[in-house]
């Protein structure tokens, strides 16, 4: 596109050409560089949009104590990371204009993903939701916020009006599904459906006729491996005849209610199972090693979503598990996330076994994966599609967490009720792996001890 704009401009023959043809690349970078939420510490047209109150309030850029100076001056703050002090800023700008909309999602941006204070995130919502009923952000906070401690209610209920409480044809909506087919969309990421899939086997648990899923062609080999599934049509071709369909990321939604729902229509593991012929193959291979085999991960795909850039963990940080006696440690890290080139930095005595680049492409997604998931001791791993594969299939897992986290993961719990082989090991504080990575020691410590 770009170089259909470049031809127009070397053919005008005129200078109004020359400016019709700038005006249009202008276009495809404003259109195609938008960025997502572009609202979030963007004051650069504060002043025009805020002219009234501006001038009712005797507003002017040049008070420091002006709105629009003090938010300048929290998003100075924000970049340096000093996250309490653009709170600080962001808050006393809200306290000058308190109905700018704008403002008010700066702090709940910052007090959710920040400084991770969910009680003054739900208050904050609350306040922009009862000014502009439609905003996506505060709905978007809030139902994380009601989900991470418990309200499934509250968090079921901001979701389905994000969702704009559509209503497509035949959508599952809690009706009985005894001899009906019903198909799951895998619509979101592959950890989301590594987690939500364990649905379909309620659904033929509870007399489904046929659970379709329609699926990512990768995942096609791993998921046909699960005997509650019917039937698997990969994305883009035509689906069958079918009584409902839900999308993964709905099925939560619908089903839990409550946080006792979860150890009664989803505990029971495994629901995702490894090959055994390639278990077979690799326990021959990994037999060879008698030390504690642990399998790591540590870093995840890097996502728009803001708690996305806090998962990964530097992999140095696996050095002194490395160096411990008697264990062996194994790369579980999938080749298309970011991380592998962390491998280039690593001492010379940073003993981690990589595998081949056949690994998880000859057999399928996941298959070699899932196989050596079997036959090693343990998965330590950030929040990724491998800890809920592992979580899935039943191994022991060690979860990493950074100080803010999935809801699913709730708050200040060790275990998780969505996986009963899952400790979860947490961040007390913003980008403290050290402190995590301690943690994990002092537990492996504890598992030599019994194993002497």
């Amino acid at each position: 596109m770009i170089t259909i704009y470049w031809e127009r401009i070397m053919k005008a023959k005129t200078f109004a050409g020359i400016i019709t043809s700038f005006l249009l690349v202008l276009s495809f970078f404003v259109i195609f560089t938008m960025p997502r939420y572009q609202h979030y510490f963007r004051r650069n047209n504060y002043k025009q949009k805020h002219k009234e109150d501006t001038h009712k309030t005797n507003i002017t850029t040049n008070n420091p104590q002006s709105a629009e100076s003090l938010c300048k001056l929290a998003i100075q703050y924000y970049r340096k990371k000093k996250f309490h002090k653009a709170l600080q800023y962001f808050k006393q700008a809200s306290d000058l204009l308190p109905n700018d909309v704008d403002i008010l999602c700066n702090v709940a941006q910052i007090l959710f993903y920040e400084t991770f204070d969910i009680p003054e995130t739900i208050r904050v919502c609350e306040k922009i939701i009862s000014l502009d009923k439609k905003n996506r952000i505060a709905y978007e906070f809030l139902s994380n916020c009601y989900l991470r401690v418990g309200n499934f209610e509250g968090g079921n209920h901001a979701r389905r009006i994000l969702d704009g409480n559509r209503v497509w044809p035949k959508v599952w909506d809690g009706s009985d599904v005894q001899g009906k087919t019903i198909v799951i969309d895998d619509n979101i990421g592959i950890g989301d459906l590594f987690c939500w899939i364990r649905y379909g086997k309620m659904f033929k648990d509870q007399g489904a006729k046929k659970v379709i899923v329609y699926a990512k062609k990768v995942l096609v080999p791993l998921l046909s491996l699960c005997p509650y599934i019917d039937e698997l049509i990969i994305r883009g071709q035509k689906i069958p005849y079918y009584d409902f369909k839900i999308g993964t990321g709905q099925l939560h939604h619908r089903i839990n209610k409550t946080i006792n729902d979860i150890y009664k229509y989803g505990l029971e593991t495994p629901y995702l199972y490894a090959d055994k012929a390639l278990t077979e193959q690799w326990a021959k291979k990994l037999t060879q090693d008698s030390n504690f085999k642990i399998g790591i991960c540590w870093s995840a795909k890097q996502k728009a979503e803001r708690d996305f850039k806090y998962r990964p963990i530097p992999l140095k940080h696996f050095y002194p598990i490395s160096k411990f006696d008697g264990v062996s440690l194994y790369s579980l890290q999938q080749k298309n996330n970011h991380g592998l080139n962390q491998l280039n930095n690593l001492p010379q005595d940073f003993n981690l076994t990589l595998f081949d680049e056949t690994f998880d492409k000859k057999n399928g997604s996941f298959m070699d994966t899932a196989a050596v998931m079997k036959n090693v001791n343990l998965i330590i791993t950030v929040d990724t599609s491998i800890a809920h594969l592992a979580g899935a299939l039943g191994v022991k897992v060690w979860l990493l967490l950074p100080h803010v986290s999935d809801w699913r993961w709730f708050l200040d719990r060790t275990d998780s009720p969505w996986y009963p082989t899952m400790r979860i090991f947490r961040q007390k504080k913003l980008g403290d792996w050290d402190g995590v990575m301690q943690d994990v020691m002092i537990a492996l410590k504890e598992i030599k001890q019994t194993r002497i």
